[in-house]
């Protein structure tokens, strides 16, 4: 799906059923992680923002990421390692999908910036 910046203002950042339930199953023990059975979304208004300015680009990138950690923040219930994968992989799923349904150039460079640079650290 393709969203017009200006056209649609809000985008919803959705979390929760896109973690793999390979983790999930091994998780069963201590802690018993469960999976979602529904999915969670968070609203990111936009419309504010011009995305051909960089930095406009990079505020929306960071109100997604916001919106991502909120909305998954139930896969890390839980205190564990396992857990905090998942959170982290809920995260950059959820990131990832909206930049996708954005489709604007500046917000994937972003993206992608922000991507290589938590690989290197």
């Amino acid at each position: 799906m393709t969203i017009a910046p200006k056209a649609a203002a809000v985008l919803a950042v959705i979390a929760g059923l896109a973690v793999g339930a390979g983790f999930q199953a091994a998780a069963a023990g201590k802690g018993t992680l469960h999976k979602p059975e529904s999915s969670t979304s968070r609203t990111v208004n936009f419309a504010d923002l011009d995305l051909s300015d960089p930095a406009d680009a990079a505020e929306l990138h960071q109100r997604i990421t916001r919106a991502a950690r909120i909305a998954c923040r139930h896969q890390n219930e839980v205190r564990s390692v396992l857990a905090y994968l998942l959170y982290k992989k809920c995260i950059a799923l959820a990131v990832e999908d909206a930049v996708a349904k954005v489709n604007d150039a500046n917000l994937s460079n972003v993206h992608r910036a922000e991507t290589q640079s938590v690989a290197r650290k």
